[in-house]
């Protein structure tokens, strides 16, 4: 399992340390092993769908994901023993200490975004494409031809409209 933090949109962070599980053996397992979450610990299972607290001994919140980490739905303070039906277009679930949603004011329909582990270049080529959904975006803004500035021979910068006038 690869350990990677989560934050909101607008920077605020829900777990320094959110392990993702995303083999079949991780996502079923998940927290039947572990003792109750520390406040900055969290684990998501992707793919995820609707999930089960059955064998756990301690309650949990959690937030169901769609494809784009958009919180779909919240179950805050899930008890053991029970079943929790995630909505559709859930791509992502995410299981944190219980209260962490009141705690943190989270919402549906707020945005998150996964911080990767420093690690990440190590990783193989096939381990990247297994966990896409975690890597990170990246683009370039490049400007029309016609907006860019030209050169003339002195090394002057102009612009479009003048450099046509000459």
């Amino acid at each position: 399992m690869r350990v990677s933090g989560l934050k909101t949109y607008d920077g605020r962070w829900i777990a320094r340390r959110m392990r993702i599980a995303c083999s079949f053996k991780h996502r079923l397992i998940g927290l039947l092993r572990s003792k109750a979450l520390a406040q900055d610990e969290a684990l998501m299972l992707s793919p995820g769908g609707s999930i089960h607290t059955f064998g756990m001994r301690y309650p949990i919140d959690v937030a169901f994901l769609d494809r784009q980490l958009k919180i779909l739905r919240l179950a805050p303070h899930l008890p053991p023993w029970r079943i929790c039906y995630a909505p559709s277009k859930t791509k992502h679930v995410v299981e944190l200490r219980a209260g962490m949603v009141q705690a943190l004011q989270l919402k549906v329909d707020t945005f998150m975004c996964i911080e990767s582990d420093e690690h990440e270049a190590c990783r193989t080529h096939h381990e990247r494409r297994q966990h896409a959904c975690t890597s990170a975006v990246r683009f370039s803004l490049r400007l029309p031809v016609e907006l860019q500035p030209h050169r003339q021979s002195c090394g002057k910068l102009t612009d479009h409209a003048a450099a046509e006038k000459e």
